[in-house]
């Protein structure tokens, strides 16, 4: 017994140093736990503002592409042409608004010497609406056709509001829209460049550049 009370005085020091190392081990793994915690937190509660900043932005741009659409549906209301005009600076404004949360693509490969924001390829949700204002900035005299093209431009921006909120998507909140897996990116790209050819066809003065040189409006 005289031993092992010998023993015990004899390492006490060395056992308390080991049981010390041991709790500050575990309580730097209880932290650790507990700040992933909290910034995977904090991470969800960016993400929401973000998709809830941006659904109000897109319910928005949905609602004045529908107007303006509806507008040339019906071009006997009186205050038909007024209410175009109006829809302009709306439109524009909305998508200088959009590139808060849709910046443009391959920022570093085009369009270098210009102010950040307008640097790179925008992405096809901010091409619906533009393609929307260049409409109706060459409308004088309103056909279905133009009601149809607006259309077009208005479910290429659901689309990819869609795919944007999508609960599924696994990219994160900024990388997302770039990280999209390639097809659906493409896919909304073709259905842009459809949009932009037929626009350039119908309307041979839109004073609009190429998606490379970002300065429509």
């Amino acid at each position: 017994m005289e031993r092992v009370i010998d023993f015990i005085i004899r390492f006490m020091p060395q056992a308390i140093t080991l049981i010390s190392a041991l709790v500050a081990l575990i309580s730097a793994i209880l932290a650790r736990r507990a700040r992933k915690r909290q910034e995977d937190l904090i991470f969800e509660r960016l993400r929401h503002d973000v998709d809830r900043t941006s659904l109000e932005w897109g319910r928005e741009a949905v609602n004045t592409l529908s107007e303006a659409e509806h507008l040339l549906r019906h071009p006997d209301l009186a205050t038909t042409a007024e209410r175009r005009r109006d829809l302009l600076p709306t439109l524009s404004a909305l998508i200088d608004r959009g590139r808060m949360y849709f910046p443009n693509l391959d920022p570093e490969g085009k369009g270098i010497h210009k102010e950040g924001a307008f640097r790179g390829y925008r992405p096809p949700v901010l091409d619906g609406l533009v393609y929307a204002y260049c409409e109706l900035v060459e409308i004088d005299d309103p056909r279905p056709e133009s009601a149809d093209f607006l259309c077009r431009c208005r479910r290429l921006v659901v689309s990819e509001l869609q795919a944007h909120i999508d609960p599924h998507t696994r990219d994160e909140v900024v990388e997302r829209y770039d990280t999209r897996r390639d097809k659906y990116r493409d896919d909304a790209q073709n259905v842009a460049a459809s949009l932009k050819q037929e626009l350039s066809a119908r309307r041979s003065g839109a004073q609009f550049e190429s998606n490379d040189e970002d300065d429509a409006r």
